[in-house]
This record gives structure tokens, sequence and C-alpha cells, in this order.
């Protein structure tokens, strides 16, 4: 769940969303390329904590 699997997800994304996401869609796919900002595992680690009914552990 590391960059190259987010740029792949991200390269789906990019065909299927909207026209006005367009830009920030690419804009992401350029920075996960040079292995900056969140990957599929940061979303789903973001998604869990955002639930305060659910504890992560992390070992």
């Amino acid at each position: 769940m590391g960059y190259s699997e987010t740029i792949a997800k991200l390269n789906e994304k990019l065909n299927n969303c909207h026209q006005s996401n367009v830009e920030e869609v690419i804009q992401e796919i350029k920075d996960a390329k040079m292995n900056k900002g969140p990957t599929i595992f940061d979303w789903i680690e973001e998604t869990i904590l955002d639930n305060e009914n659910v504890t992560l552990i992390l070992e």
C-alpha cells in the first residue's frame, strides 16, 4: 500500500473523475511519483482514525 499502488489507484481515479478534478488528480499522481503525499495506507489509516468507535493498534 505504498506509492506504486497509490499511483495505480490514482490513475484509475483519473480515468473516472469529473473534468473539474483532473488537474488535482494529475498533481496527486506527480507527487506520488516523487514519493510525496499520502499513500493508500495513509488514506485507510485516516478513515479509521476519524471513526471514534474504532481503535487502531499498529504493531
